[in-house]
């Protein structure tokens, strides 16, 4: 066994607990949900030419689009009135595709005013309504 000074060993244990927390915390923040495509086409109707690509690839597939489910990111509890919802960017199995469906997302808080989601969980105090807001940036599917 090694000499390690005992405040020295208390210090790397300290350490180890703030990154196993920090670690934590990021998959509370963050984590995996589902939704259906559905509810996700609305945000692809905002560009034409990707609401078209999307529903070529449903056709070609054969698949009805209430029986496909995205993988989405869920907010986490930090998040207040808006922990458990579902967030771009989505994944969706679609056939022999994968469509990944890109967006920016923000947030709308109670008096019309727009800010980006990360901002969110930042303010003091926590508004009891918010509402998500998202805009299409990208469709890929391959």
């Amino acid at each position: 066994m090694t000499n390690v000074p005992r405040e020295c060993s208390k210090r790397a244990r300290l350490l180890a607990v703030a990154i196993v927390l920090v670690v934590s915390a990021s998959r509370w923040a963050y984590g995996g949900g589902t939704v259906g495509l559905d509810d996700v086409l609305p945000l692809v109707a905002q560009q034409a030419q990707s609401l078209k690509t999307l529903s070529n690839v449903i056709e070609r597939s054969g698949v009805s689009v209430d029986s496909v489910t995205c993988d989405a990111i869920r907010l986490g509890n930090h998040f207040g009135p808006l922990s458990g919802a579902r967030v771009a960017d989505y994944k969706c199995a679609i056939g022999k595709s994968m469509c990944v469906i890109e967006a920016t997302t923000f947030v709308m808080l109670p008096k019309g005013k727009v800010i980006a989601l990360a901002e969110f969980p930042a303010l003091e105090p926590m508004p009891d309504k918010a509402y998500l807001l998202e805009r299409l940036t990208k469709l890929n599917c391959r």
